[in-house]
């Protein structure tokens, strides 16, 4: 009876967990990797090398560079006792490394997109699709952006806890 657990929740479950137990979601033909710390951690590199320093740049803000409708669809996170109404809530919250680090994964969450269509929904997707948008994911991204971001991956060690995982 315990051998068919694993499959009957892998048949009614749109979720399954992959060889390193977490957990992975499914949707329709797409196989969905979770958005990670070291995920998290490149993108936030390859955005600003994770400036703190960084407030906006034209129409971006924050150390991943995030725009205004970016934040409203990732669901309008804030700092604590901050409310998504209140003047300037979008920039604190962009301003901060967790809060644009929950940006950016609740968008992930919201709107993943296979760049590649290979199926797979992982970190190099959410890379070039918080890089680019949609539209252009798959195609050449920023120079600096992808250089900070490749190097970032190969660096197994540099990894920064957003408490997201």
């Amino acid at each position: 009876m315990n051998k068919l657990l694993p499959l009957i929740f892998a048949v009614f479950s749109p979720y399954m967990l992959s060889d390193k137990g977490s957990i992975i979601e499914v949707r329709g033909d797409l196989i969905i990797e979770p958005i990670t710390n070291k995920c998290l951690t490149c993108i936030c590199n390859g955005a600003s090398r994770c400036g703190l320093e960084v407030k906006c740049d034209g129409d971006v803000c924050g150390v991943f560079s995030i725009g205004y409708e970016y934040w409203l669809d990732s669901n309008s996170p804030t700092l604590p006792f901050d409310s998504p109404e209140s003047e300037g809530a979008y920039i604190r919250c962009v301003s901060d490394l967790s809060c644009g680090a929950e940006v950016v994964a609740n968008y992930m969450k919201k709107n993943p997109y296979d760049c590649d269509s290979d199926g797979l929904v992982t970190c190099w997707d959410y890379a070039g699709l918080h890089n680019r948008g949609k539209l252009e994911c798959a195609g050449f991204w920023d120079i600096d952006f992808e250089m900070n971001y490749k190097s970032c991956m190969d660096n197994s060690s540099m990894i920064l806890d957003f408490g997201i995982e």
